[in-house]
């Protein structure tokens, strides 16, 4: 409903507007908002189908065609308007245009198009207000409150069912909802629901025709559902089959409509009649995707590879395309087949993967069964980062800000350490930065200072650097890598501002202390002072860690700072030996 006209109509107290296009025309009825009283009741439906048959929310039954825009069903008493339904139908009864207006919401649809509030939408949709869904071979349209629901069959038929706390506030097509109020279905009946100007261009006619050849077949009706209604309803879905049929040249298309209509009946009494009455009439089952199989009587959710027991959790008792028993739909790869649960595909990183398939990565090797991923985990390795000079994620991943102005023990084994010094570098910003990065085992240590010089003991070396014990070489232009046969790695990123990323084997899990934590899969432990005694903060724990008693405590600076090339030396997590 794009661009509109606006016409006054002081009869109705409503205001008219219709599509510049001239494919609808649609009311907005204002009222006083007075408090509903939900009655007892269980819900109400109308249904409307073939060309065009009506059962009003209080099983009455008529029959008219019309091209014509009609109400059929709105709130039109007690308070301010909660809900309107409109349809125009072609000449075969089809409907062509549905527009629907719920608490606010516009929604319309045409050509098998849905649009909310004018705007394209694809299904399943949902907001605050309303959800449009596929409900089995039909699709359903209700509010949140679950006081209306409307259910179309994508051709000729319609239903909506209402809360009870509507009953006597309603007109339209469908009936005033009041079984205490005496109505006259006929011509002037839905000439006063009739939307269109005097002069429009469409058809109203009412059926008075009730029997013809080619509707001899519309008496099995009381045969096959007697079980489901009473011999009033199903002598009225009788007449109704009969006028439809004789008013439309497809006229085994208008008996099945009637059929199918009828045999709704039988939901809450005898479903099996829904699989059974089509061979009787030789009406053609609907056609279904792929290998899928129609059921008259089905779940509205289908088993899939991704949720198998979907089915569990949905109405069970719909028209609807189902998969084949001991099958399931192959949602994965989207074809509409369904398949064995056992040969479900999987999916990784936007390619789908057969049962069986496998796939490795840095830190995995997993193998599809059935759907789902079944992984080992690898001998990944776990890193320490310490980012502009003062942000510090463990090996577990608790993260905090240390400034200090001191050396520190980063990490700390039985047999080896890792120490970093950190100085203020900029003053007039208060920041921080890395100096310094030293591997010490035993008697031997090595540094990497800021400037990117290589230092063993003291002394100068060049690059790359190497002795059995270690390896250190200039991984990038951006980069310097210490490689221990221990399993350390340690990446230094020199430009713009030195950081550091630090990583170890699993098999090197519980062996560890200092700023980098305990790395045993246990963040909550990881503030582990030097004296043994888990800190609840990280200043006395960073205090603890120390190299010298002479310098300043760190202070306390909570600024977080990222850093693209940090980002990139996360992403890469050292894939160069």
């Amino acid at each position: 409903m794009a661009n509109f006209q606006l016409f006054q109509c002081p009869t109705f107290h409503c205001d008219y507007y219709t599509d510049l296009s001239g494919s609808a025309i649609t009311q907005n009825f204002r009222f006083r908002r007075d408090v509903l009283s939900a009655s007892d009741e269980g819900t109400h439906t109308c249904s409307i189908w073939g060309n065009k048959a009506v059962k009003t929310y209080t099983d009455e039954f008529y029959h008219f065609q019309s091209t014509c825009n009609q109400i059929l069903s709105r709130q039109c008493q007690g308070g301010t308007e909660d809900f309107n339904v409109e349809i125009r139908s072609d000449s075969t009864g089809k409907l062509e245009h549905i527009f629907i207006k719920t608490e606010g919401v516009m929604i319309v649809v045409m050509n098998d198009t849905y649009k909310v509030n004018d705007v394209k939408v694809l299904l399943p949709y949902e907001n605050k207000v309303i959800t449009i869904q596929h409900y089995g071979v039909n699709v359903r349209i209700n509010n949140r409150q679950r006081t209306i629901s409307v259910i179309w069959n994508h051709e000729d038929a319609l239903s909506i069912t209402v809360d009870p706390q509507y009953k006597g506030l309603l007109c339209g097509l469908c009936g005033p909802f009041d079984d205490t109020v005496s109505t006259t279905y006929d011509l002037n009946y839905v000439y006063e629901y009739k939307l269109d100007e005097w002069n429009a261009d469409c058809t109203v006619q009412f059926s008075k025709v009730n029997s013809c050849a080619s509707s001899d077949n519309c008496s099995a009706i009381r045969e096959l559902f007697t079980a489901c209604s009473s011999p009033a309803i199903n002598d009225k879905f009788v007449e109704m089959c009969r006028k439809d049929v004789c008013t439309n040249n497809d006229a085994e298309k208008s008996l099945c409509s009637t059929f199918n209509e009828a045999s709704k009946e039988c939901a809450d009494v005898d479903p099996s009649r829904w699989d059974t009455w089509r061979n009787s009439v030789q009406c053609t089952w609907p056609t279904c995707p792929g290998n899928q199989v129609y059921q008259g009587c089905g779940p509205v959710c289908m088993s899939t590879c991704t949720d198998p027991n979907s089915e569990q959790q949905c109405d069970q008792c719909v028209n609807t395309c189902d998969c084949p028993q001991g099958t399931v739909l192959d949602d994965v790869r989207g074809d509409n087949t369904c398949i064995n649960y056992m040969d479900c595909p999987c999916e990784h990183n936007g390619q789908i993967y057969n049962s069986e398939g496998t796939y490795n990565s840095l830190c995995h090797s997993c193998t599809c069964k059935s759907g789902i991923w079944e992984c080992i985990d690898l001998n990944c390795p776990k890193i320490c980062q310490i980012e502009e000079g003062t942000h510090i994620t463990t090996f577990d991943g608790k993260y905090y800000n240390l400034i200090g102005d001191c050396s520190y023990y980063a990490i700390v084994t039985t047999d080896w350490s890792v120490k970093i010094e950190m100085h203020p570098c900029h003053s007039a910003y208060r920041q921080t930065c890395l100096q310094r990065v030293t591997f010490t085992k035993f008697q031997n240590s090595y540094s990497i200072n800021n400037e990117g010089a290589i230092y063993q003991n003291d002394n100068q070396v060049g690059l790359p650097f190497g002795n059995g014990e270690i390896m250190i070489f200039q991984q990038s232009s951006l980069y310097i890598q210490l490689t221990t046969k221990d399993g350390l790695k340690i990446q230094v990123l020199i430009s713009p501002i030195m950081q550091l990323y630090m990583s170890l084997p699993k098999t090197a899990k519980g062996t560890t202390k200092g700023l980098c934590g305990t790395y045993n899969d246990n963040a909550e432990d990881d503030f582990l002072s030097s004296q043994g005694i888990v800190e609840f903060t990280y200043l006395p724990f960073s205090e603890s860690w120390k190299t010298s008693d002479d310098c300043p405590s760190p202070i306390v600076n909570p600024t977080c700072v990222s850093s693209e090339h940090g980002l990139i030396a996360r992403i890469s997590k050292f894939h160069h030996d």
